[in-house]
């Protein structure tokens, strides 16, 4: 999964940058950390595997092999929702509260304009000069917290982690695809 390996690398690299000391730098820094902290999920599309298991029809699988990729298969979708709610527990409790409690949010968004929502960044030139000073040491702050430092070490390694089982789970419906097709095939 490439989201969670971008996750992992930008996690990475707010570890070992400078403290940010200019509004530019500050930028660069909050951009880093939303992509880090962005949350999204895998929703895997496997409705119909599971209503096979739900209806006692997995039976008329007669291939035994395919019925246990299938299974496998299905034991590293829930692998993948438990690591992500880890993380989003991760998250919540060392970025989000953190975080919301002792910087400012939301900054070098237009959110003069309801439509624009997080969509369109402010320019640096856009920033009022007596909110830089807040800005820096808001990132500086960042910067220095160990729980945010905790929280991003985390991100690197459970990124990783997901994007490990996320690469088990192309490897097995790739095997899948093929006892399908040689059972076809008989």
């Amino acid at each position: 999964s490439l989201y969670r390996l971008e996750q992992a690398k930008n996690a990475s690299l707010l570890l070992n940058i400078q403290s940010p000391k200019t509004i530019e730098d500050v930028r660069d820094f909050t951009i880093k950390y939303e992509q880090v902290s962005f949350w999204d999920s895998y929703v895997p599309i496997n409705n119909t595997f599971k209503e096979l298991l739900s209806s006692g029809n997995l039976t008329l699988i007669k291939n035994d092999s395919i019925k246990n990729s299938l299974l496998q298969l299905d034991k590293l979708y829930s692998a993948i929702s438990i690591y992500e709610n880890h993380i989003r527990r991760d998250y919540e409790q060392l970025f989000y509260e953190v975080a919301f409690k002792n910087t400012s949010f939301g900054n070098f968004f237009d959110l003069n304009d309801p439509k624009n929502g997080f969509n369109k960044r402010l320019e640096i030139k856009d920033i009022p000069e007596s909110s830089r000073g807040k800005l820096i040491a808001d990132a500086k702050w960042i910067y220095n917290n160990q729980t945010m430092n905790n929280g991003l070490k985390l991100a690197v390694g459970n990124n990783i982690l997901l994007t490990e089982i996320h690469g088990n789970v192309a490897k097995q419906i790739n095997k899948l695809i093929k006892l399908i097709d040689e059972d076809i095939e008989k």
